[in-house]
């Protein structure tokens, strides 16, 4: 069965419906509402979409410090269709290197391309993607240690995601504002 936005867009839609003012995301001094939350994540997902062309399943690394920008990005490729990859800049380069390879990633965003969307985020719409999907597609691909000497993609696709986000927001200690 098709639908418009996978799970986590729905909920996060119907957050800043419901409660457009609350506070959703909070990093050092800044704070996002769910409304504003979900107006960046669109316009950045349309960045996403306009820029690189980003297709469903489509892998998109992540090699961000934690921040605000962090989880912004991987809302927006999630409202892309596309799959994130999320690699801590902090891994030694080699591995960095060997990730965005094997993986085979659409593209990389990294501080250069938050850098030229904030330059630039005017120009997009704050409206969800228009795309369909499935509980079987793709949502994110986590490498291992690599303990047994590359490291290895594990594929996680959005029905299992949506899964643990529900459950999540069912158990109300987990439901609390992301504080990073």
């Amino acid at each position: 069965m098709a639908t418009e936005v996978s799970g986590e867009g729905i909920l996060l839609i119907e957050q800043a419906e419901n409660t457009p003012n609350e506070i959703a995301l909070e990093f050092d001094s800044k704070e996002f509402t769910y409304r504003e939350l979900d107006a960046v994540s669109s316009q950045l997902a349309n960045y996403l979409l306009t820029n690189f062309d980003v297709e469903i399943e489509d892998l998109i690394v992540v090699k961000l410090d934690r921040s605000e920008w962090l989880y912004i990005s991987l809302l927006a490729i999630l409202k892309t269709g596309g799959a994130y990859v999320p690699v801590d800049p902090d891994y030694p380069q080699q591995r960095i290197d060997y990730i965005e390879n094997d993986s085979n990633s659409k593209v990389t965003i990294n501080n250069k391309v938050i850098s030229d969307f904030v330059a630039k985020q005017d120009r997009y719409n704050t409206n969800l993607p228009a795309i369909s999907l499935e509980a079987t597609n793709l949502a994110y691909i986590i490498y291992t240690s690599g303990s047994t000497g590359l490291p290895k993609g594990v594929a996680m696709s959005r029905g299992p995601l949506d899964n643990l986000v529900q459950w999540q927001l069912s158990h109300p200690r987990f439901a609390q504002p992301a504080k990073v």
